[in-house]
């Protein structure tokens, strides 16, 4: 397995950047210590470098799937079974609360993402890494019960909030439409 720093230089040479944030470093560390990690980065924060890495190192199979198949499908869940996993990655994770948790007595938009966390019972050693770029105190921690995170779970996190972008509201006549 590579170093951090093998992984560091590779990664840098591969997008092209002269140093990662500080919260890409935490997260890269964590990674390849095979820690859990959880990162609420604002979008456009490069959250793909951290698996790009992993995937380009052949460190495991990337396989894409969802909660549906990857857990809701007995067959499919006993083929996955057979492959050595070292990283679970859970992109847009608050999706698991909002979308399959049961709430106010209604039933689940999407039951078996609430499910997702069985992949740790298939998985045990497996790290995980959740992200999003939205995800709200009270939300990640119903998820961090759901996945299953360990009590070391690495977390970094941003506000999405962009001092740059503002709404500027103008109120028009509406005579100026009729033109």
């Amino acid at each position: 397995m590579a170093s951090y720093d093998d992984a560091l230089a590779y990664i840098l040479k591969s997008f092209g950047v002269s140093e990662l944030k500080m919260e890409q470093k935490v997260t890269l560390e964590a990674l390849m210590e095979s820690k859990d990690c959880v990162g609420i980065l604002p979008t456009g924060y490069g959250h793909s470098m951290e698996m790009d890495e992993n995937i380009s190192q052949g460190k495991f199979d990337y396989l894409f799937g969802y909660p549906d198949n990857l857990v809701g499908n007995k067959d499919f869940r006993y083929e996955i079974q057979k492959y050595n996993v070292s990283t679970i990655v859970v992109n847009e994770f608050h999706t698991i609360a909002s979308w399959g948790l049961d709430e106010k007595k209604k039933e689940a938009f999407r039951k078996w993402f609430g499910e997702i966390g069985e992949l740790r019972s298939l998985f045990p050693q497996t790290s995980i890494l959740a992200l999003s770029a939205t995800c709200t105190h009270k939300i990640s921690r119903r998820v961090y019960k759901i996945l299953d995170l360990s009590v070391n779970t690495i977390e970094t996190r941003i506000s999405p909030n962009k001092p740059n972008i503002k709404i500027v509201v103008h109120k028009i006549p509406v005579v100026s439409f009729r033109k």
